[in-house]
């Protein structure tokens, strides 16, 4: 249990209502029971939380002053903040090595490591402080993670990249050597597989939070801070500068992208990106342009179908 001055703290918002009011859980608004303390996060909730069974909520928009709740400045950054400070005192998962994990003699892990179970940890690999290996994650040889990186199960980092060469009708396969380097505070998602380096490295720069099911090939350089989301395909030797948020489903080529450029879901990207713009489509081009070039399509669809036959 915690009263609702203990968010207040948490969040550094300003309580309006009861101190002292105590509540016992967390919940979304549909969920929320007597003792819950719930968050609106949009205006367009305000009335569902009016009529909500939640006792208090946090929220950056106005709520009548009868109903008790924690007035914030940002809703989502505080629903971290709570959450965070939920989870630390009321679940406190242990800090461990499994010993269902497999880890080579020459690996280091730095201290407050946690590894799941099932995960294979290869040689001379460097894992740094503060990082949180779910169950089923597979490190191959040389892989380097920073302090405070997070790998959900199932991701493998450091396989070989997609390399071949043809002779006499067969396909050859190009050893794969480099490294495969995670810098700290990077996070990644259930199932996505990262390639090691050709000859130099693979590189996932500070920060950056990739989502489930993503595939990075050899030598891609991703700099600091960007959000990659599901389903991405990314082609090996690919460079992407910071702060560049990347859309569900689109495939980039080997191709530059500059930094705070946004590629929209499901884009094809075959050309360079410059810094600061947003694409769309495939072959993705300015967001601007395809959005007239559709509008276009759409209007001669509508014409034809008027003409006589």
């Amino acid at each position: 249990m915690f009263r609702l001055s203990d968010i207040a703290t948490v969040t550094g918002g300003v309580l309006v209502g009861d101190a002292n009011l105590v509540l016992e859980t967390i919940a979304p608004l549909q969920d929320a029971k007597p003792g819950s303390l719930s968050f609106v996060l949009e205006k367009k909730y305000v009335t569902e939380a009016e009529s909500s069974s939640a006792s208090a909520f946090v929220t950056s928009e106005d709520l009548p002053a009868h109903i008790p709740h924690v007035r914030v400045q940002h809703s989502r950054e505080a629903l971290a903040q709570v959450i965070a400070w939920w989870s630390s005192h009321s679940f406190k998962p242990q800090r461990t090595i499994s010993d269902r994990a497999s880890m080579d003699s020459t690996a280091k892990i730095g201290s407050n490591g946690s590894v799941g179970p099932g995960c294979v940890i290869g040689a001379f690999c460097t894992i740094g402080n503060d990082v949180t290996l779910h169950a089923n994650v597979t490190l191959y040889d040389h892989v380097e993670l920073g302090d405070r990186v997070i790998i959900h199960s199932g991701v493998v980092l450091g396989a070989d990249g997609f390399g071949y060469y043809q002779k006499d009708g067969r396909h050859n396969k190009i050893p794969h050597i480099g490294q495969t380097i995670l810098e700290s505070d990077v996070e990644v998602g259930a199932n996505t597989t990262i390639d090691r380096g050709c000859l130099g490295e693979t590189r996932i720069g500070a920060g950056t939070k990739i989502d489930n099911l993503v595939q990075i090939g050899h030598n891609v350089q991703i700099g600091k801070s960007c959000i990659i989301t599901a389903q991405v395909g990314i082609i090996g030797s690919t460079q992407i500068g910071d702060y560049v948020m990347v859309g569900g489903q689109a495939g980039i080529s080997s191709v530059k992208i500059g930094n705070r450029a946004v590629i929209a879901a499901k884009s094809g990207v075959t050309k360079d990106v410059r810094e600061g713009t947003f694409v769309s489509g495939f072959p993705a081009q300015l967001h601007r342009q395809e959005l007239a070039d559709q509008a276009r399509l759409k209007r001669l669809i509508k014409q034809s179908k008027r003409s006589p036959l």
